[in-house]
């Protein structure tokens, strides 16, 4: 490998991923709602005993009296007043029957002045102790049917006439801040390398304007350097950006179509990339492609297929929609024996538009227009499954080029390069002193795939726990296997200006193994 890899963390640092443990929380938050109802009811009580008081003072006054923009009511002592209350509480407490929404509109003026603004989850007014139920951990991929299925829980659960954007538009907020601990013993006889990080933050926005349309954005910190001559400061005012990762609206109603169509920047559905590691698994690094797309796609239960297209950095003498893809599955949840499963398999006519092929310690093909010209496209197929069984987990996935790079484009062994890359992971979750925990290894290995810097082997072992609630805690140790020291790999991105067509070697790194420790904490809201 030709570099030391302290990139593969990037992607958790940009990008948000789930905690390892986030469990499945569909019974607990049915109770949680449930609970709310029961307090919403009680609120609703006595506001109907103070609205029949009010009739009183009314019929016992000459005069015809005025009511102020806001009539704020004394509810129980265990909920707020109503003009005051949290924006989980008021969705629920609003929607009263339909036969007193004339009295409701007659007396109450005025009562919301723009959008409630919630923090996550939206279904559960209390978040998990892990935080694996916010909003900022939902998938990355299909997170725009993600959404949408959690709104047809939320009406299956409180009717669909009473969900909140029946009545307003619902502003709900989510995000992490994340510091971290790196220490890596690269390739070759270098020195280590050791350095504390703000790795990640994120601020999440999903703003369900009606029970068919809603958007979402995400807001990423980056903390790579600003300019190439800042390189080596070491002063954090020289790094970082604040920029829109993914941004997405989508028109869809899955409690009336199961079809729902989707646009704007996000995660194509090609791969899942399930894992409980903190750094990143080869099969992320080398599929997962995140670009302006147009979505269309279709659940109904458990199958679910989507096709898509977009519009990619790299090309063929064209520019515009030139990418497409499908992708297709089947998940399940079974709540007798506590068991959840998923498979899918996906296709991508242009595997070179994958985020890490982009970057310069990557495929490198962004490097400038040049490199982003290449010879002819290189789709990429995906396979994945997912198992859980109480506390035991188990993932595979497999990403693949279908053919062969242009070998002045990216070459292996003097050939045509076809990167494959497949991971597999088991994870056992458990309380430590009441405190939900989880143990996870895991194993990858590529093939082809020198010219993007990717390992030929890679082994992890992480643990993660929750010490405090919202909050994540990980310690993992990766080790990393390179190429033989007689492998060599070409690529457009090694190329001066002059030299594109031909091949352009990429320079041997020396050493055999990497290792790298991480020990971070993240604080989710």
């Amino acid at each position: 490998m030709r570099k030391k890899i302290l990139h593969l963390f990037a992607g958790a640092c940009l990008f948000s991923a789930s905690p390892a443990f986030a469990e499945t929380s569909d019974e607990k938050l049915a109770q949680t709602i449930q609970e709310l109802m029961e307090q919403t009811k009680a609120l609703q009580k006595e506001v109907k005993s103070l609205r029949s008081e009010l009739n009183q003072v009314k019929q016992g006054s000459k005069k015809k009296a005025v009511l102020p923009n806001k009539v704020v009511a004394e509810p129980p002592s265990s909920l707020a007043t109503e003009n005051n209350l949290t924006a989980e509480t008021r969705f629920v407490a609003l929607n009263t029957p339909a036969q007193e929404a004339a009295q409701e509109k007659a007396e109450f003026i005025n009562y919301i002045v723009g959008t409630p603004v919630m923090s996550s989850p939206i279904l559960n007014v209390y978040s998990q102790f892990n935080a694996g139920d916010l909003i900022v951990n939902y998938p990355g991929i299909n997170e725009d049917l993600f959404l949408l299925q959690q709104q047809k829980l939320l009406a299956d659960t409180i009717g669909y006439e009473n969900l909140p954007s029946q009545k307003r538009p619902i502003l709900a907020l989510s995000g992490v801040i994340e510091a971290a601990f790196i220490y890596q013993d690269p390739y070759g006889p270098g020195p280590t390398a050791n350095s504390l990080e703000l790795t990640q933050a994120e601020l999440d926005v999903y703003a369900n304007v009606s029970p068919w349309a809603n958007g979402f954005m995400s807001i990423v910190f980056d903390g790579t350097n600003l300019d190439p001559a800042l390189i080596g400061s070491g002063n954090p005012a020289n790094n970082g950006r604040l920029f829109v990762d993914r941004g997405f609206v989508t028109i869809g109603d899955l409690n009336k179509t199961p079809v729902y169509f989707s646009a704007g920047r996000m995660f194509v559905p090609f791969g899942r990339y399930m894992s409980n590691m903190y750094s990143n698994p080869v099969t992320n690094l080398l599929g997962r492609t995140n670009v302006n797309a147009a979505l269309l796609g279709y659940n109904s239960g458990n199958p679910y297929f989507s096709v898509y297209a977009f519009d990619g950095a790299v090309n063929v003498g064209q520019s515009g929609l030139g990418g497409w893809g499908a992708n297709a599955g089947y998940q399940f949840s079974n709540t007798t024996n506590n068991t959840t499963g998923i498979f899918g398999l996906g296709y991508i006519n242009n595997l070179s538009d994958s985020q890490f092929a982009q970057l310069p310690d990557g495929g490198g093909f962004s490097n400038s227009a040049a490199t982003e010209q290449l010879q002819h496209y290189v789709p990429g197929v995906n396979a994945h499954m997912g198992m859980s069984k109480g506390p035991f987990s188990f993932f595979s996935e497999l990403v693949a080029a279908t053919t062969s790079y242009a070998v002045t484009d990216l070459s292996f062994n003097g050939e045509g390069a076809s990167p494959k890359a497949a991971h597999i992971e088991g994870a056992y979750s458990f309380d430590i002193m009441k405190k939900p925990s989880n143990v996870s290894l895991a194993y990858g290995q590529t093939w082809e795939a020198l010219g993007m810097n990717l390992p030929k082997h890679s082994y992890t072992a992480t643990f993660s726990t929750s010490i405090w609630k919202n909050t994540v805690q990980t310690l993992e140790f990766r080790h990393d296997v390179n190429y033989a020291a007689t492998d060599t790999a070409g690529s457009i991105s090694a190329c001066a200006p002059g030299d594109i067509g031909n091949i352009c070697l990429l320079p041997a790194v020396p050493g055999t193994t990497e290792n790298t420790v991480f020990a971070r904490i993240a604080v989710y809201f």
